[in-house]
């Protein structure tokens, strides 16, 4: 035994000494090592506190940008690109006192960049109220900006004189949604409403009882923008929904929206990147929103303002999220819609900035069927009703409306939305001796089984019917609980 102890007290003795002259690598580097090794890799720098993981995350993020300024000159050297022939932004903000170049870029976390722009370049007092037309007011670059299209050249002394250019980007397809529902949609920003288009778009493409005459309908628009203006959505009664068109919805549908998009419409918070930046002629630090806290942070460190903030966050809309919601709104488009829809304002942002566009298109239209698959939707909420037969998803008790009774048929459930099923083409349908019980319908059937299920209403005659405009009647008969 004694002998045990002294071989094991001089082996302890050897390795203690091993240790101390730097001949075993038991060391906290080695476990920082393996920390860096299992980095993800696009890494958060919040989570890893040591300099030496802090550098490599840097370094990350620094190839990101490489990489996707690589990508824009590649698609900008393309023969043929559209995004070669838009040669000057529509707007640059110089920020001197942070020494920042910012093309703004709506609904991609412009708020946030302006917020932070006004507490930098502006004392308390106009910082109140500051915003972009504070920013334009006291911009720098007007002058560089005020030749032609085939002048403007970012050269040297913009280099010299402006701060570092950077733009933020985030998938063009949520973009272009998220501003319908954040601007557009019920008339949630009244403003945008009168200013912005939204009164035109109903004018133009809502569809209204052919018996109005041109001074009614401009009689019912006047009040729809009077109830809107005045933000007394929430009193309206139900027989004033029914009675006026305009405000059944208030505000343009998205289907009407993209209409007008279609048709040239246009606004800077859906306008694509490649017309309101031009970054074939401007090589722009390109940050993206899905990672804004973490590439800012980045952006901040490379012109020595780490003291910097911007502490995005994500705004919610109270009907969830923008990227959960892309079906919902998507299907009510059709297939050559969305193809234009892509064409015009997605394929070349996409192509810039690597975003997966035609996937995202996917879960808005059902465009998997062609290639022999079913792209079944789930709706949101914990009641759910099936088709019988085949117990596919096909409505949820939060859109139910009402309980409608119709002669043939008997009880029908009216539906907010309806979700996997097929609408037929346009067909008239009488519900009652009287003339005015006459509706324009699209039949409906299940997706999956082609099951019966119901009909949508595209246009009733009798006026106390009119609330059913658009509407979803399903037979609980051809429904079943889901889960």
């Amino acid at each position: 035994m004694t002998t045990l102890k002294i071989l094991l007290m001089t082996a302890l003795i050897v390795v203690n000494m091993a240790i101390f002259n730097g001949n075993l690598k038991f060391n906290s580097n080695s476990m920082v090592a393996n920390k860096v090794e299992s980095a993800t890799e696009e890494p958060t720098a919040t989570v890893i506190p040591t300099a030496t993981a802090a550098y490599h995350v840097e370094h990350v993020i620094q190839q990101r940008f490489e990489k996707r300024s690589d990508n824009v000159r590649k698609i900008c050297n393309a023969r043929g690109n559209k995004a070669a022939s838009v040669t000057k932004p529509s707007e640059l903000f110089d920020v001197p006192s942070i020494g920042l170049l910012w093309c703004p870029t709506f609904k991609a976390g412009s708020s946030n960049w302006l917020d932070l722009f006004c507490k930098a370049n502006f004392n308390h007092k106009i910082y109140e109220d500051c915003d972009i037309s504070t920013m334009r007011a006291n911009n720098p670059t007007t002058r560089y900006l005020s030749v032609p299209a085939d002048e403007f050249k970012y050269n040297k002394v913009m280099k010299e004189e402006l701060g570092l250019p950077f733009m933020t980007v985030r998938n063009p397809v949520t973009r272009f949604l998220s501003a319908y529902r954040d601007k557009w949609e019920m008339a949630r920003s009244p403003s945008f409403y009168k200013k912005r288009y939204g009164e035109e778009i109903v004018r133009q493409y809502r569809s209204v009882d052919p018996s109005f005459s041109e001074e009614d309908k401009e009689a019912l628009l006047a009040e729809a923008g009077t109830v809107i203006l005045n933000r007394q959505l929430g009193s309206l009664r139900h027989e004033d929904v029914a009675r006026n068109p305009y405000l059944n919805p208030p505000g343009p549908t998205f289907k009407e929206f993209v209409k007008w998009a279609l048709n040239g419409g246009m606004d800077p918070h859906i306008m694509p990147y490649y017309q309101s930046c031009a970054p074939c002629s401007i090589d722009y630090n390109i940050l993206r929103l899905e990672k804004l806290n973490e590439e800012s942070g980045y952006l901040f460190s490379v012109i020595e303002r780490s003291y910097l903030n911007l502490d995005f966050r994500m705004s919610l809309n109270v009907h969830g999220k923008t990227d959960d919601c892309l079906l919902e709104y998507f299907r009510t488009i059709s297939k050559h819609d969305v193809q234009l829809l892509y064409n015009m304002f997605f394929k070349v942002d996409c192509e810039l900035y690597s975003y997966p566009c035609k996937d995202s298109i996917s879960k808005g239209r059902q465009f998997l069927a062609r290639m022999g698959k079913l792209f079944i939707v789930h709706p949101n909420g914990s009641h759910i009703y099936c088709c019988k037969e085949c117990k596919t998803p096909i409505a949820a008790k939060k859109d139910l409306l009402d309980r409608c009774k119709t002669l043939v048929d008997g009880q029908g459930f009216l539906f907010s939305a309806g979700y996997n099923v097929k609408e037929s083409h346009v067909s008239e349908r009488i519900m009652g001796a009287a003339e005015e019980d006459t509706n324009i319908v699209r039949y409906l059937s299940c997706l999956k089984c082609k099951a019966y299920m119901g009909w949508r209403y595209e246009y009733c005659e009798n006026k106390e019917h009119r609330y059913r405009e658009g509407q979803y009647l399903l037979f609980p008969g051809n429904l079943c609980p889901g889960k």
